[in-house]
């Protein structure tokens, strides 16, 4: 099941068949979840879930970031996922897309238009400039490629 909901959706999303959704995004959910999720009943999600190696979670992450660039339009939330996955990839820290955003453009600067255009057109939904944004994928995923390549295939 996905099912997704909050303040800045105009519609909450549910879907029941797994064929339909991208793979990659429960195990980053899985991951994200058990470090910043809280139970509302019962135990807490770090004592419910395993957490996914890092490099299985990093393997995710550059799926969706190409899954992102093949089959929508680059929009705020391709960006503020894309930060937030590199984010995880450098810090190994997880949060909300805005803080992805946030930490982005404290430690990159030269991203820091279409990051704030993306934190700026979450709630209008703002159209991106195409290019720089597809510019500032390319650049996550050659940083979070880099952070795999330290790791042991497995």
């Amino acid at each position: 099941m996905n099912f997704n909901t909050g303040r800045d959706m105009v519609v909450d999303y549910i879907n029941t068949d797994p064929a339909t959704e991208p793979r990659f995004w429960f195990l980053i959910d899985i991951r994200m979840g058990r470090e910043v999720g809280s139970a509302l009943l019962g135990p807490s999600p770090d004592n419910v879930f395993v957490a996914p190696r890092v490099e299985w979670v990093l393997d995710r992450i550059l799926e969706s970031l190409d899954w992102h660039c093949r089959n929508i339009a680059l929009t705020s939330d391709s960006i503020l996922n894309a930060c937030r996955g590199l984010r995880f990839a450098k810090a190994r820290e997880w949060g909300s897309k805005m803080d992805g955003g946030a930490w982005v453009i404290g430690c990159y600067g030269k991203h820091d238009v279409v990051v704030d255009l993306a934190m700026g057109g979450r709630r209008s939904k703002t159209d991106l400039p195409q290019d720089q944004a597809m510019e500032f994928l390319d650049v996550v995923q050659a940083e979070v490629k880099e952070c795999r390549s330290k790791f042991t295939p497995i």
